[in-house]
C-alpha cells in the first residue's frame, strides 16, 4: 500500500509569509517558469532543467499553420482565483465555459465559475445546492443530457468521493444512480461519441489504491464495462474525446509500480486498444488534454515528472510542452518563444462560444498556483476547411448520432441552422447535437454557422446514412465549407464530426491534490 510522502498544500498550513507571497503573485500577473525544486519545498531560483530543455522542447519558429500560444490573463480579478486540480469543461446548449472547484488561494474550491459572454460569473453558491469542496474531480458535458456531469475527486480532508452531479448553466443536480464506480479522484472523463456515453476510467482511493477499471454513463445511470485488455491501473492519466480519430484517446499517467507512463491508448467500438506511434511525448502524470475542432486534432500540454522517479528528494520537473494527436500519431508542436510557464494540473477545455481553446492556471514549483489565462489559436488566417467525420457509416438504427460543429475565429457568439436531419433529430442552436434517428435512409444534413458579431456565415455539408447492419470501420468523409462575409474580414473554421452509440469504462491511478509522492 503506498503512503503519502508529502502532504496536500493548504492555505491553513502554508506560513503567512509564503502567503503573502502568493497574494502578491496573483497581483503582478503570469507566474515564473518551474524551477528544479521540489513542489512542496522552499522556493528555488529559476534555473535550467535538463530534463525540461532535451526532453520536451522543440526549437525552431511556428509552422505556418501551427498553432500558438496567447496570454490573456486579464487584471485580478477578471479571471477565477489561480488554483490547480480544479475541472473544466465547454456546456454546448449554454454556449459557456464552466470550472468548478480544485485546490488554491480559496483553500478547498467548491466555487464554480462560467465563462459567459466574454465575463467569468462566480455564482452564488448559497443560492443552490453545489457540490462540497473538491480537488481532482471529473467533469465532461453530456450532449446526450445536454449538462455537464461531474464525479468524484478529493474531499479537503484528503477523503475520496464517489457522487455524481450535473449542472445545466445555472442549478447543480445531485444524481443517485443505482450503481456508480468506487469513490476515487483523479480518474480520466470523456464524452464518446462513437458510442454515445460518457467513458471513465482509472483514479486513485486511499482504501482501494490505483485503479484501472472502465465505466460508462449513459443516461444517468453507471455502467461497468468488462474487457480483457485496458490500461493498467493509474492516476493522472490525461483523457479526451476524439471525433477526428473516432475514439478516445488516453496518455500516461503514474503508477508506483511502474512509474511515470508514457503510453496511449484508444478505446473505440467498446474496447480498449494499446497505440504504437512512432513519435510520443516523454511519459508524464498530471497532464491536461482535450480536442480542437479548429485544428482537427487532440490537444496535451505540460504535467510533471521526476527525472529519478520521484525518490527521496529528487525534484519534480515541470513541463510546458504542446503535443498534437491525430490519425494515431503525436507532433510535437512546442515553441519556446510562446509556451506558457511549465505546470500541471491545469484546467483545459474548448470555448466553443470563441472556436478557440483555453487554459486556465494550474500548480507549478514557484508560484505554487499559476494566476494566468491562455488561449492556444491558428496562426493562419484564413478560411481552412478542417474535415468531416461520420462515425460509424452507417448508423445502425436505433443508436445515436452525436454532430459537433467547431468554429475558430469568431468575432462574436455564434449560431446554429441544422437542416435535412433523419427524422427523430431535432435541430437546435448547439455546438454538439445528439440524437436518435427513427428511420433508416440517406439524409444530407446541412448546418450553416453564423457570426452574430459580423453576419459572417459557413455552411457544412454531410450525408449521415441510418441503417439496420452493424457500423462498419471508422472512415473521414469528405466535406467542404462556403463563407460568405456580411461584414469585414473574418475566419470561421469550421469542421463538422459525427459520432455514434454508447460508452464504456475500467480502473487508473492519479496524484494527491497538486502533486502527490510516493514511497
Amino acid at each position: 500500500m503506498p503512503r503519502p510522502f508529502l502532504q496536500e498544500l493548504r492555505m491553513d498550513r502554508v506560513p503567512l509569509a509564503l502567503t503573502l507571497v502568493l497574494f502578491a503573485l496573483l497581483l503582478l500577473g503570469p507566474g515564473l517558469g518551474g524551477g528544479t525544486g521540489g513542489p512542496w519545498h522552499a522556493p528555488t531560483p529559476a534555473g535550467p532543467s535538463a530534463e525540461r530543455t532535451g526532453a520536451s522542447l522543440v526549437t525552431g519558429a511556428p509552422q505556418v499553420g501551427g498553432p500558438v500560444w496567447q496570454n490573456v490573463t486579464l487584471p485580478p480579478g477578471r479571471i477565477p482565483p489561480a488554483r490547480c486540480c480544479g475541472a473544466m469543461a465547454y456546456d454546448a446548449l449554454t454556449q459557456e465555459v464552466v470550472e468548478f472547484g480544485g485546490i488554491g488561494v480559496c483553500g478547498g474550491c467548491n466555487d464554480t465559475y462560467v465563462l459567459s459572454a466574454g465575463r467569468w460569473l462566480d455564482l452564488p453558491a448559497a443560492q443552490y445546492p453545489t457540490p462540497p469542496s473538491r480537488s481532482w474531480s471529473s467533469l465532461a458535458y453530456d450532449p446526450a443530457l445536454q449538462e455537464i456531469v461531474l464525479f468524484g475527486g478529493e474531499s479537503y480532508a484528503g477523503q475520496p468521493l464517489g457522487d455524481t452531479w450535473t449542472f445545466n448553466g445555472t442549478v447543480w443536480t445531485q444524481l443517485a444512480p443505482a450503481q456508480a464506480p468506487a469513490p476515487r479522484w483523479s480518474a480520466g472523463l470523456a464524452w464518446d461519441g462513437q458510442d454515445g456515453a460518457l467513458l471513465l476510467f482509472g483514479g486513485y482511493s486511499p482504501k482501494v489504491g490505483f485503479l484501472g477499471d472502465t465505466w460508462e454513463f449513459l443516461g444517468g445511470q453507471w455502467q461497468p464495462v468488462q474487457g480483457s485488455v485496458a490500461p493498467s491501473p493509474r492516476w493522472g492519466a490525461s483523457m479526451a474525446d476524439d471525433p477526428a480519430d473516432g475514439q478516445v484517446v488516453l496518455f500516461g499517467g503514474y503508477t508506483p509500480s511502474q512509474g511515470f507512463l508514457g503510453d496511449t491508448w484508444a478505446f473505440e467500438n467498446g474496447s480498449w486498444n494499446l497505440l504504437a506511434p512512432a513519435v510520443a511525448p516523454p511519459p508524464r502524470e498530471k497532464a491536461v488534454m482535450a480536442f480542437d475542432p479548429a485544428l482537427g486534432r487532440v490537444v496535451l500540454f505540460g504535467g510533471d515528472r521526476c527525472p529519478s522517479g520521484c525518490v527521496g528528494a529528487s525534484p519534480y520537473v515541470f513541463l510546458n510542452d504542446t503535443w498534437l494527436f491525430v490519425n494515431g500519431s503525436w507532433q510535437n508542436a512546442t515553441y519556446p518563444a510562446d509556451a506558457p510557464p511549465a505546470r500541471c494540473c491545469s484546467q483545459l477545455a474548448f470555448n466553443g462560444a470563441r472556436g478557440i481553446l483555453m487554459l486556465l492556471s494550474g500548480h507549478s514549483n514557484f508560484p505554487y498556483y499559476v494566476p494566468d489565462a491562455w488561449i492556444l489559436a491558428p496562426s493562419v488566417l484564413t478560411l481552412t476547411p478542417v474535415g468531416l467525420w461520420a462515425v460509424p457509416q452507417p448508423v445502425p438504427l436505433g443508436d445515436g448520432v452525436t454532430l459537433t460543429v467547431g468554429v475558430g475565429g469568431l468575432r462574436g457568439p455564434p449560431s446554429y441552422d441544422y437542416t435535412e436531419l433523419p427524422p427523430g433529430c431535432s435541430g437546435a442552436n448547439v455546438s454538439t447535437l445528439y440524437c436518435v434517428p427513427g428511420a433508416k435512409g440517406s439524409f444530407p444534413v446541412s448546418v450553416i454557422v453564423t457570426d452574430l458579431g459580423t453576419g459572417a456565415q459557413v455552411s457544412i455539408n454531410a450525408t449521415i446514412d441510418v441503417s439496420s447492419a452493424g457500423p462498419l470501420p471508422f472512415t473521414a468523409v469528405p466535406g467542404g465549407a462556403v463563407m460568405s462575409e456580411a461584414a469585414g474580414s473574418t475566419l470561421l473554421v469550421v469542421t463538422l464530426l459525427l459520432a455514434v452509440r454508447e460508452a464504456r469504462l475500467r480502473r487508473g491511478d492519479p496524484p494527491r491534490n497538486c502533486s502527490p509522492r510516493w514511497s
